[in-house]
């Protein structure tokens, strides 16, 4: 801690130091003098409990060493006394100082302790074998051009969003408590939009807002699972669900997709059978499959004859470029054993950080008390009013509407650049939906190494191999364009070209 040394204070008359100060003192008494509080800097008090500390730390006072009386001190320093007082009291309630019939000494608790953070060194620290896991996986980059899931925010109606906030700071209410579950007044917006935009067959009071959809799988899997149980998820699928598997402990089930999506074998019903099943169905994360309506009915019937529960992320469906979107699956049966899981993250944009749960009326029965302990209300109310308001006056379904007609412009950009690099060696992903496209090598390149070399243009695609649990079945780049214009592609294209061909002759070893 470097000590102060600032311009001496005017000296004043004073009275001699004591004659008879032992030598261990000297230190404490050459001390420079401190600096006058005239700019509203460190008090005075402040400076002299900081020097007296620095000697103590560095054993320039012993422990057990006595020091001077606060009047014989602030005649030294030429300091008011109850400036020293103060100095002594914060040193004695830190322990630093203690008060005995022969005076203050310095306490005998730091003999042989300089509190050094130098002194910890890597032996005392370790992870845990689940923070070993989560460190293991690919640490996220900082989103840049290309990035998946990055909405355009400069087509953002920031005016309307203004309007609609301004409202909500009139109608907030500071004192008044919300429910745990969200406002009523966005569960009801949410409600009558997902009914008649994807089908959801819901009431308000079976939604629950969430700060994200992170925290909506989270609270799926402390409320639903103990340690040990099976929870499958769709292989390849979004690393954030691997993570919060890693904390809770729980048995983690790759299954495989295929063109239309998760794809169970018979046989994994019985052999691994779940207590949770995590899907993508309307726009698979990443591949972009379409699960068949054979496929869902499948699922729905075996989740219900084995006791699981299906938790659908429908987290960008808004978007699909050709023909009407894909309907939920919770919508397909009543009392489907679906837990629905919505965004506005991707939709609006990443920094909202508002999800919402659509949960069936007899589970939310006996999670209803669980879930009032677990959750905060969700983000503030500030935010929720001016969303409620946002999608209740039909700004947030025009918005989904120019920007669908904005990304696939962006699509159709992006896929013509990529398609001029050589189709021998690649192939894109075909499905007209999402905020994203898929570069699939057709060779076993190492596509990690291609995302790192890009990365110093700023241009952050994901690579695909990493979206895998084990070994990856295919190697690719995906490439998102909610968040460049049609004008970046083309440049950015030869950037992505260049990248690409010093991955030439790096092929990988077969596994």
């Amino acid at each position: 801690m470097a000590v102060l040394s600032i311009e001496p204070l005017q000296q004043k008359e004073k009275d001699p130091p004591d004659a008879d100060m032992p030598s261990h003192l000297a230190p404490l008494l050459l001390i420079s003098p401190l600096s006058a509080d005239t700019a509203g800097a460190t008090p005075r008090y402040y400076q002299l409990y900081q020097r007296i500390k620095f000697l103590i730390l560095n054993n320039q006072l012993q422990p057990g060493a006595k020091l001077p009386s606060t009047r014989a001190l602030s005649c030294e320093l030429a300091l008011a006394r109850n400036t020293v007082l103060r100095a002594y009291e914060q040193l004695q309630a830190e322990g630093f100082i203690i008060a005995t019939p022969r005076g203050s000494v310095v306490s005998e608790v730091l003999a042989g302790d300089e509190l050094s953070a130098g002194e910890i060194t890597g032996p005392r620290y370790r992870l845990s074998l689940r923070g070993k896991q989560i460190a293991a996986e690919a640490a996220p980059s900082a989103p840049g051009k290309c990035h998946p899931g990055i909405p355009c925010l400069s087509a953002f109606p920031t005016t309307r969003w203004r309007r609609a906030l301004l409202s909500a700071s009139r109608q907030v209410q500071y004192c008044q408590e919300s429910s745990p579950a969200g406002d009523i007044a966005l569960r009801t917006a949410i409600s009558h939009h997902v009914a008649f935009t994807r089908g959801v067959k819901c009431h308000p009071g079976q939604i629950v807002i969430t700060e994200g959809s992170r925290q909506a799988f989270q609270l799926c899997l402390t409320l639903l699972t103990d340690a040990g149980d099976r929870v499958w998820m769709e292989n390849p699928g979004w690393s954030g669900v691997k993570t919060a598997m890693h904390t809770a402990n729980v048995k983690l089930i790759p299954v495989d997709v295929d063109e239309q999506g998760l794809a169970p074998p018979a046989a994994l019903w019985q052999q691994e059978t779940p207590r949770l099943i995590y899907t993508t169905p309307t726009h698979q994360y990443p591949t972009g499959a379409v699960m068949s309506m054979q496929r869902r009915q499948t699922l729905l019937h075996q989740a219900i004859q084995r006791g699981a529960i299906i938790i659908e992320d429908d987290y960008d469906s808004e978007f699909r470029y050709h023909g009407a979107p894909v309907p939920a699956m919770q919508g397909q049966m009543q009392n489907a054993p679906v837990i629905y899981i919505g965004s506005f993250s991707k939709t609006l944009f990443p920094e909202l950080r508002v999800a919402f749960m659509v949960f069936p009326t007899a589970l939310l029965a006996l999670l209803n008390v669980p879930l009032q302990r677990l959750l905060n209300g969700g983000p503030s109310r500030h935010i929720q009013l001016t969303l409620a308001d946002f999608i209740r006056a039909g700004h947030f379904a025009t918005h989904i509407g120019k920007m669908r007609k904005l990304y696939r412009q962006r699509r159709q950009a992006l896929s013509a650049g990529l398609l001029g690099l050589c189709p021998r060696q690649y192939a894109l992903s075909s499905q007209p939906c999402g905020m994203h496209i898929i570069l699939y090598f057709l060779q076993r390149r190492d596509d990690v190494d291609v995302v790192r070399r890009l990365r110093h243009r700023g241009i952050t695609p994901i690579a695909l191999s990493t979206l895998y649990h084990g070994a990856a079945r295919r190697y690719g780049l995906l490439l998102g364009f909610g968040n460049i214009s049609v004008d970046e592609i083309s440049r950015l294209i030869p950037h992505i070209q260049r990248a690409l061909n010093t991955m030439e002759g790096d092929q990988l070893p077969a596994p």
